[in-house]
């Protein structure tokens, strides 16, 4: 088998190359970014109107036990968590699947920043997205 010798760039020309893609992308970047924020940012309001809903139907801020524990915490003291379980049961499996679901989303979005990056055209958000999701899926 052949050995090519091949030299990476130095740290200067790596500088002046990220430079010259990004003055030329810096404006669709930023675009693309505050998107990937609204996208994140519209299901957690979402979630903790749901949280919140479901809060309320539950009468959580009625319950001893729960105003017992932020009444221990709000003291500085270590609440007793026992009677607080079917709470943490209800609210516990929505937090689990928004987390998981606001991780695909993050990761959709970092993908997609990069494809913006990496490709020679200039791509709308919508097509950058997909682009990303068929790496990303």
């Amino acid at each position: 088998m052949e050995q090519k010798n091949v030299s990476l760039p130095g740290p200067t020309e790596l500088l002046t190359e990220s430079w010259k893609v990004y003055s030329l992308k810096w404006k669709y970047l930023v675009k693309l970014i505050l998107f990937s924020f609204f996208l994140n940012v519209i299901p957690l309001l979402g979630f903790l109107s749901i949280v919140l809903i479901i809060g309320v139907v539950l009468g959580i801020n009625n319950n001893p036990a729960f105003n017992k524990a932020i009444s221990a915490i709000s003291a500085g003291a270590t609440p007793d968590i026992s009677n607080l379980s079917s709470i943490a049961i209800v609210l516990g499996f929505p937090i689990i699947v928004f987390l998981l679901f606001e991780i695909v989303l993050q990761s959709w979005s970092q993908v997609a920043l990069f494809m913006a990056i990496i490709s020679d055209e200039v791509l709308s958000i919508k097509e950058t997205y997909l682009r990303a999701w068929q790496k990303f899926a």
